[in-house]
């Protein structure tokens, strides 16, 4: 079929194949030199250091808090966004972008702007400050936008007469929302809920602005380097990419595509 992706290496220009080998070999290369100028030893090393361990542990557990929290408060907007007219649509979408644009430190800043000296919310920064709330409430800012927009183009992809027909057979707006909207938007909910999850683990500048303590695995890299230079760092970094491998593969063995913007996808959405 023309329109179907891949598979058509002869219709890639000589030129073209080229460049995209030299641009593959420039995204590969720090990877594979991180990866093989680690002595083993020191990998080794960082795969059984308690602190590395416990820096990932906050890592996972924060960016899965973070992600269900996207979930509860991110669906019910995105499917009102969804489902309003197209002026009030731009308006909160362009607030949504906001935090994915800011340099993620001012991210940060712009949180602690909320507890500022003549904030009423101020008595609560204790509650954030080098906290595992405040490492949540900074991943949240900043990822759970990813989530909102991707459930929101789902439910653009529910056909609304599915809605009506649900609704004129006695179905409660509520109901019809559980029933027939969620169900059929999953795919690209769960993708932006995966979306999410890693941009929360990922993340650093707004993070470190509100919780130093307890080390996230992006704080602990950056301390590390700020101690020890490259030599320290390196091997945690090493251990993380082998990880991401790790996890990419279950993934892929689950027939989840987080490239494609969807689960279980072989190939770009559209046409």
């Amino acid at each position: 079929m023309p329109g179907k992706a891949g598979g058509r290496p002869g219709l890639v220009p000589l030129s073209l194949a080229l460049l995209s080998i030299a641009s593959t070999s420039l995204l590969a290369a720090p990877i594979l030199s991180a990866l093989l100028l680690c002595p083993p030893a020191e990998l080794a090393s960082a795969v059984v250091d308690p602190v590395v361990l416990s820096a990932l542990a906050v890592s996972f557990a924060t960016a899965t808090i973070t992600t269900i929290l996207a979930l509860a408060l991110g669906i019910p907007l995105a499917y009102t966004l969804s489902r309003s007219g197209r002026r009030l649509r731009a308006f909160v979408e362009a607030l949504l972008a906001v935090p994915v644009l800011l340099p993620h430190t001012a991210a940060g800043v712009a949180i602690l702007s909320l507890f500022g000296p003549w904030s009423p919310l101020r008595p609560l920064v204790s509650a954030l400050i080098d906290t595992p709330l405040g490492i949540v409430i900074a991943q949240a800012f900043v990822s759970a936008p990813l989530l909102i927009l991707s459930a929101r183009a789902a439910f653009d992809d529910v056909p609304v007469e599915l809605e009506f027909a649900a609704r004129s057979l006695g179905a409660s707006r509520l109901k019809t929302f559980f029933y027939i909207s969620l169900p059929l938007a999953r795919r690209g909910i769960l993708a932006g809920a995966l979306l999410t999850w890693a941009r929360a683990l990922s993340e650093f500048g707004a993070v470190v602005i509100l919780a130093y303590y307890p080390m996230t695995v992006p704080v602990l890299v950056y301390h590390r380097f700020l101690v020890g230079g490259l030599r320290a760092s390196q091997p945690v970094v090493a251990f993380l990419i082998l990880l991401t491998a790790m996890i990419l593969a279950l993934l892929a063995s689950a027939g989840v595509s987080p490239y494609a913007g969807r689960w279980g996808g072989d190939g770009p959405v559209g046409p």
